[in-house]
């Protein structure tokens, strides 16, 4: 899926995808990074001519758009599993790491929460929808940190079903949770460490667990691995710090 190129330049190498068909790492069914990287594209387009149209910005058609784009980008960073309300308040990630507690495979006990780490320009994306939305660390509105709204303007949970239609329009043909398939296959090829893929996942053995007592693993050097392998893939795609107002 993807490949290191040296570059001329002197400074490290650049992702550059592989040739179609090359090679496939569990099922096929994943869409191919140019695929996806004209979905983001497309879908940034969108936003830019809502802006540009004039229109209200706070109507659903605006609104759902920029909840897509930032859902997504939290999605493709983090590999959330499709639940409802894939997100979390960017007000409870941590000063000191940038890591968070994702509770995609758990009960509000947290007790198998999954810590994730958001890179700064994701964390960046999340602060403009907060603030787009009318949210401050003063409100803390963690409970609905991210939705959507119907044609009535009331608001929608963030869930597989009210993500449908947009996955239908951007990338037509995958699931919802087509982006940790995506991301997985992305990471292995272009040389993450198998070891920190299954954390990123969600997957980690006994051992890698960062949450277990008695756990080897660093969760500062596996930030500094996904810095080198998840950083470049995310740049690759497209995604970046889009703002929820005019400019």
């Amino acid at each position: 899926m993807f490949t290191e190129r040296k570059r001329n330049d002197g400074m490290d190498g650049e992702l550059v995808p592989l040739p179609d068909d090359d090679v496939f790492l569990g099922t096929r069914l994943c869409p191919r990074p140019t695929a996806v990287q004209g979905a983001i594209s497309r879908l940034k387009n969108g936003i830019a001519a809502e802006k540009r149209s004039g229109r209200d910005l706070t109507a659903p058609c605006f609104h759902n758009l920029f909840t897509f784009y930032s859902a997504w980008t939290f999605a493709f960073a983090t590999g959330v599993r499709a639940i409802a309300e894939p997100y979390i308040d960017p007000y409870e990630i941590s000063r000191l790491n940038s890591t968070g507690l994702l509770r995609d495979k758990d009960s509000d006990s947290g007790g198998k929460a999954k810590l994730v780490w958001i890179p700064p320009r994701v964390k960046e994306q999340m602060h403009h929808y907060s603030h787009y939305i009318g949210d401050s660390p003063d409100r803390h509105s963690s409970a609905e940190p991210i939705y959507f709204l119907d044609e009535n303007g009331k608001h929608q949970v963030v869930r597989p079903k009210s993500l449908e239609p947009y996955m239908a329009q951007y990338l037509p043909g995958f699931p919802i949770g087509v982006h940790r398939r995506f991301m997985f296959n992305a990471l292995i090829d272009s040389g993450c460490p198998p070891q920190a893929v299954r954390v990123w996942m969600g997957h980690a053995l006994t051992g890698d667990e960062p949450w277990s007592r008695f756990a080897s693993f660093s969760y500062a050097a596996h930030r500094l691995v996904l810095s080198k392998y998840l950083l470049p893939i995310l740049a690759y795609l497209g995604f970046e710090p889009v703002s929820g107002a005019r400019e």
